[in-house]
């Protein structure tokens, strides 16, 4: 067929209006040819959505699309994807996003966003294409497929290939890398797979329906938690638990889904907060609508605000953190397209505030410079950073960190909220508050320091390293990707690995934990931290407490 030039887009006329792919027949080696028709989804068209990861959106290959020879540029993905789900005999009705939705219609982007949930709840099936094969994904979906075929009620399941002294095994590692494909970092699936109604895993040639996928990963992950330990760490993807019914504390507010999905993946950044609101509660939301004519900055600023408007406290200023952004938001503002190591210690999804820095009978006072961009609070500024420890990396031998940390305390004679300095540092090292009573974890810190430092430790206990293991695993969990602090008043505290001597430990009104602000010509978000005796209200409680105001920019 001779091209005639590039395809044009008709106007899509109603809100409920979508373009369906008409994937024409052939085999493999040919030619894709492609019409796109358009249909209201009121009139139930039968369809199957696509769902897949665009790749490189700079490289493209044309497509024939329509009776007149026009083309289409597509990703080399979108390319594999359509030529791997064409069949010989008939046409195949799809929905595929990039094509289906006029990419360079701004407008029309944001009304067929809003229409997504609908899109793929309609779809007959879901068709969720991995890639095409490599050296051992067949071994891993053979895998899969020999195990959805095993009866429900037989005692045993084909074997994992794991076991005492065995720590990987050819069939575990194949299921894992297909875990690890870029598919499953992507944001857009989330949304995809928990809507959908039908769902069929495509991987090369081999195809399985996504109960069985799910079944047989969470299988193989159980094997590896028994075999592994507490060290282990899972590998399986977010997506997973969302689509799993049984699955409990999921993300039901956009922040819980922000936080959650830090590690995702999108090729417009905008997509970060876009991609999941139609999930969350806050779906109807004006000031949230997806708009793709804002910029990542505006579109980050802009949530930020809504958070802090709405709420009428900082919650939102947990997430933010002080590494520099490639898209210069303002240092309040969480840029969601950047992946965050620590986790966060303002908004635990069990409980949604668990500590009350600010509590105190004065209100918050949150408000906005007149550029919108400059954040005005109230607090107090307590106290000031004078030693900064190394950075706690896990993975690494802390060891080294851990010692430094212990020797930075010779310089505190003595606690300044009257705990023993020992516990202080041992509560410290898993953000336990003073307020929530006895630390009931530290009775297994004695076997956890023994066996980090290589010291003889003696107990009755035959399970001490289950204990040494417990207790590291809450070290792990609050010191990763933080440093260490002693402040000029003898507090020691969890901070970012931003944190710098000379720094501020303020208490905002309004914030669940202490803050570390940095002066310049107006202050900047360090980021949040944990201060041991001063996660209470314990910075108001005292008479007369003056009250500050600071602009954050």
């Amino acid at each position: 067929m001779a091209f005639v030039g590039q395809y044009q887009y008709l106007p899509l006329k109603d809100q409920g209006e979508v373009r369906l792919l008409h994937l024409k027949p052939g085999r493999q080696q040919d030619n894709i040819r492609v019409s796109i028709i358009h249909a209201q989804l009121d009139d139930q068209p039968i369809y199957q959505a696509l769902s897949y990861t665009w790749g490189d959106a700079t490289v493209t290959t044309p497509i024939a699309c329509s009776e007149v020879g026009n083309t289409l540029p597509i990703t080399r993905n979108c390319e594999a994807a359509l030529r791997r789900l064409r069949l010989e005999g008939e046409e195949r009705v799809l929905w595929v996003d990039a094509i289906c939705i006029d990419q360079r219609n701004v407008q029309e982007r944001n009304s067929q966003v809003r229409l997504m949930p609908a899109i793929y709840r309609q779809a007959k099936r879901v068709l969720a294409y991995l890639g095409e094969k490599t050296s051992d994904s067949d071994l891993g979906m053979e895998f899969i497929l020999e195990d959805s075929r095993w009866p429900s009620d037989r005692p045993t399941r084909p074997s994992v290939g794991l076991g005492p002294g065995i720590t990987s095994s050819p069939q575990q590692m194949a299921v894992d890398n297909i875990l690890k494909r870029p598919y499953f970092e992507r944001i857009w699936i989330l949304q995809e797979i928990e809507l959908a109604r039908d769902i069929w895993i495509v991987l090369g040639d081999k195809e399985i329906d996504w109960e069985s996928f799910s079944r047989t990963v969470f299988y193989v992950d159980t094997n590896k938690k028994l075999n592994f330990g507490s060290s282990y760490r899972s590998v399986l993807p977010t997506v997973v638990f969302y689509r799993d019914k049984s699955t409990v504390n999921k993300p039901e507010t956009l922040l819980q889904f922000l936080n959650d999905t830090r590690q995702c993946k999108s090729t417009d950044p905008c997509d970060k907060v876009f991609a999941l609101l139609n999930m969350s509660t806050e779906r109807d939301e004006p000031a949230l609508a997806p708009n793709y004519g804002l910029s990542p900055k505006e579109v980050f600023t802009s949530a930020a605000r809504f958070f802090i408007t709405r709420d009428k406290n900082l919650d939102v200023l947990c997430h933010a953190q002080a590494a520099p952004s490639a898209y210069n938001v303002p240092s309040w503002v969480t840029d969601w397209s950047m992946p965050r190591v620590s986790r966060v210690l303002g908004q635990p999804k069990t409980s949604p505030r668990p500590l009350k820095a600010d509590r105190s009978e004065i209100l918050a006072s949150i408000g906005f410079g007149e550029d919108f961009e400059t954040l005005v609070v109230k607090g107090r500024a307590f106290d000031i950073v004078c030693q900064v420890g190394l950075e706690y990396c896990t993975g690494r031998d802390v060891s080294t960190t851990v010692r430094q940390w212990e020797g930075m305390l010779q310089s505190v004679h003595r606690y300044p909220s009257a705990a023993d300095l020992k516990n202080a540092f041992m509560d410290t090292l898993i953000a336990y508050p003073p307020y929530k009573g006895l630390n009931r974890f530290s009775i297994f810190y004695p076997a956890w320091r023994s066996a980090m430092f290589d010291e003889p430790f003696e107990s009755s206990d035959s399970n001490s390293e289950g204990a040494r293991a417990l207790f590291q695993e809450h070290v792990n969990k609050a010191c990763n990707a933080r440093r260490f602090f002693v402040t000029a008043k003898g507090y020691i505290g969890l901070g970012p690995p931003e944190v710098q001597d000379g720094n501020l430990v303020t208490v905002l009104l309004g914030g669940q934990v202490p803050f570390i602000l940095s002066k310049q010509e107006k202050f900047r978000l360090v980021g949040e931290c944990y201060v041991h005796g001063l996660m209470d209200g314990e910075a108001f409680s005292e008479d007369g407490v003056e009250i500050d105001e600071f602009h954050i920019k």
